[in-house]
């Protein structure tokens, strides 16, 4: 028999509000005495009976039925009208799928729920950063993974939450809310509610229904793609953070929420191929390659692209791999992208390609959302999240080859310095730009390969391009200049410090010189800068490439002067020991150039290299000809110059003396094969190093000219 407290007159099923107030009634208890029975606060009971949250958590149900002192029959009528209250349909965090844990019953073991979508490929590499979120996100309330599209944040969450299934700090589920979706900063907060189950009231925000209907429940949201509804996300979150206790979430976004409480977890590229594998003497081994999890990502998809010729391709080309899973940074969205292309393409031609990426990389899974579908998406939705100011910088960025100085960037971005920095630092949170971890006074940042060349892309298209590419130049040659000045006022500083931010911005520094000088945009300015750079290069043990650099200004300023030149060669015999039938005449009468000589006056090519290689004995005769005697002119304007040296070098190594004198000669230096020249004396840094300065005199001879012809304009 029911107790005579019990409700009377409700045969037919009553709202879970009302019958619980009904009960609470019988039982001549108030909301504030069932509250403290039931050691519930007393709002809980307030919004259960009003209907402002549909139903309780099991426990909560439970301690009610014991506070209200219920019968089983009672409690099973609660219970029925608890389920009954909650919508069909979807995932619901407080619907369980066996009986609820009875007030007098103990609690029972469960199935945690969740809606986390199951993944259909493998897995790879992130074992540290698994090992470090699991414990992150059972201890703190909020962890929000930051990084760049396409860097795998998503799967890094999805892989993270389901660890998390068994535990019992979310017994109440783990539920993930795909935010990238949702078109609007309104819709974040129902996003959520049609996730967990949660019902809008016609009187109250959905926000606060959320946090009313979640505030005893035990459980982890993740939030995925939250960078486009920004702060929407964060208002909803730390909401939830401030009324939900027993809540965790785990974000993902390009940027942070910046809020209270909230831990930043930076998520980088896949790990790369060391150094030693990828640049061994030997070719390296594919086996040795899958150490990376880059490298076994990138085969892991293309396997499944190719399962019958690819682990072949694979094993003959490393080397490729290699360097297609460098040159795409490790980021998984651009090499899951490459390896679907081996259905087309071979890796060879995959790794070529690359220099136009954005076209290879433009084939994605139907089935991905739009932004996920190619690379070039992919970086545009990032990019359209900036302000116009932003976008601007974003672009002025790209012309940097490597890393590079905040300084650096308010130099070559043509805005305030203050709008530069602020706007660096915006990049910077919203993983556009990376930081350079290294020694030294100043922060240094630079931008992935695949976004240095997306900023370039849409520089070409603004028109900008070539704008940021001469203040780039410009900004190496006065940085170049102010440390040769430096070094200049202080002699015995040791190089390596006076030009040590030149080190640091060598790759910067070969740019500015391809800009200026092999491309033909500003030889003077280029030529300025190649002529304080000798101890740059010696510093860095590139001697062989400032040797190039050095004749490569020096040959584009010759024609920037005078494009119509024609290259000539003119021989002056000095006095020599008479030969016989001396007739005491001039001097070029008086001796005959001996063949090889002569042939390489009137020849002036390549066939000439051939003389002088089967002039044997002769050869004695060409250090008598540099040392003096005859002086070779404008050789740095002669077709096939440098072929024909190099083939003297060649000669040479029967005749280091010979050699040595050629290369110590003003008068020949400008045209010598520098690259057989350096290989044939790579024992001999002090030979290199004579010859560096050697030309470096030259360039400045050179610079002279122009500006004694151009009137002083030229820098």
């Amino acid at each position: 028999m029911s107790d005579s407290r019990s409700p009377s007159g409700t045969g037919g099923r009553l709202p879970f509000g009302k019958l619980l107030r009904e009960f609470r009634i019988a039982k001549g208890l108030s909301q504030e005495a069932l509250a403290e029975r039931a050691r519930i606060s007393l709002d809980t009971v307030g919004a259960l009976e009003r209907g402002r949250r549909q139903a309780p958590h099991r426990d909560t149900l439970a301690l009610i039925s014991e506070g209200l002192g219920l019968t089983p029959d009672e409690h099973a009528r609660l219970q029925s009208a608890a389920s009954a209250s909650r919508p069909l349909g979807q995932p619901r965090i407080n619907e369980t799928e066996r009986p609820a844990a009875h007030a007098h019953d103990g609690a029972a073991h469960s199935e945690p729920h969740t809606n986390l979508p199951y993944p259909v490929n493998s897995f790879h590499g992130r074992e540290r950063e698994l090992s470090e979120l699991t414990a992150f996100v059972r201890s703190r309330r909020l962890v929000t993974l930051h990084g760049v599209g396409g860097v795998g944040k998503t799967r890094l969450a999805i892989e993270v939450a389901r660890a998390q299934l068994e535990r019992p700090e979310f017994r109440d589920g783990v539920w993930f809310v795909d935010v990238g979706v949702v078109s609007d900063a309104a819709a974040v907060p129902a996003g959520i509610a049609h996730v967990v189950g949660v019902r809008e009231l016609a009187d109250e925000p959905l926000l606060e229904t959320l946090v009313e209907a979640l505030r005893e429940h035990r459980l982890l949201l993740v939030l995925d793609g939250c960078e486009h509804v920004l702060e929407a996300a964060a208002r909803s979150v730390q909401r939830l953070a401030q009324g939900c206790p027993s809540v965790h979430v785990l974000v993902t976004s390009s940027e942070a929420l910046e809020i209270d409480g909230e831990l930043v977890y930076p998520v980088e590229a896949l790990g790369l191929p060391a150094s030693g594998a990828r640049h061994a003497d030997a070719a390296p081994s594919l086996e040795r390659l899958r150490s990376s999890p880059a490298v076994e990502l990138f085969l892991d998809r293309a396997n499944d692209a190719d399962p019958r010729f690819f682990l072949a391709a694979a094993e003959e080309y490393p080397d490729a791999v290699a360097e297609i899973c460098e040159r795409l940074d490790g980021l998984p969205l651009a090499l899951e992208l490459a390896a679907a292309r081996v259905r087309d393409l071979t890796l060879s031609e995959i790794r070529d390609a690359l220099d136009s990426r954005f076209g290879l990389l433009a084939r994605g899974k139907r089935t991905a959302q739009h932004r996920h579908r190619t690379l070039r998406a992919m970086l545009e939705w990032s990019y359209g999240l900036l302000t116009e100011g932003e976008q601007r910088i974003f672009r002025g960025l790209g012309a940097f080859a490597g890393s590079w100085t905040v300084d650096a960037a308010v130099a070559v971005c043509g805005a305030p310095a203050e709008r530069v920095r602020g706007g660096v630092a915006t990049l910077v949170s919203k993983s556009l730009v990376s930081v350079v971890r290294s020694p030294g006074p100043a922060r240094r940042y630079r931008l992935l390969e695949s976004l240095r060349d997306f900023a370039r892309a849409l520089a070409a298209e603004t028109g900008e391009a070539a704008e940021s590419a001469r203040l780039h130049a410009e900004y190496y040659r006065a940085t170049a200049d102010a440390a040769a000045a430096a070094w200049r006022a202080q002699p015995a500083l040791d190089p390596g410090a006076a030009f040590g931010a030149l080190i640091a911005d060598i790759a910067d520094v070969r740019a500015a010189l391809d800009w200026s000088v092999a491309q033909r945009h500003d030889v003077v300015l280029g030529a300025q800068l190649a002529s304080v750079l000798a101890d740059v290069w010696a510093e860095c043990g590139l001697d062989a490439e400032g040797l190039r650099l050095l004749d490569a200004s020096r040959a584009a300023l010759a024609l920037h002067v005078d494009p119509l030149r024609t290259p000539r060669l003119r021989i002056r015999v000095a006095p020599s020991e008479p030969v016989d039938g001396d007739d005491g005449g001039e001097p070029a009468a008086r001796h005959a150039p001996p063949a090889w000589l002569e042939a390489f006056a009137t020849e002036r090519t390549y066939r000439a290299g051939d003389v002088i290689f089967r002039a044997g004995d002769e050869a004695h005769d060409l250090l008598y000809v540099v040392s003096g005697s005859v002086a070779l002119e404008e050789i740095g304007l002669q077709v096939g110059a440098g072929e024909l040296l190099g083939e003297i070098a060649f000669f040479s190594a029967k005749n280091r003396r010979t050699a040595t004198a050629l290369c110590r000669t003003d008068v020949v230096v400008r045209s010598i094969g520098r690259d057989a020249l350096v290989d044939l004396y790579e024992g001999e840094p002090s030979f290199r190093l004579s010859l560096i300065a050697v030309f470096t005199r030259r360039l400045l001879q050179d610079l002279e000219s122009v500006r004694d012809r151009t009137g002083g304009t030229s820098g």
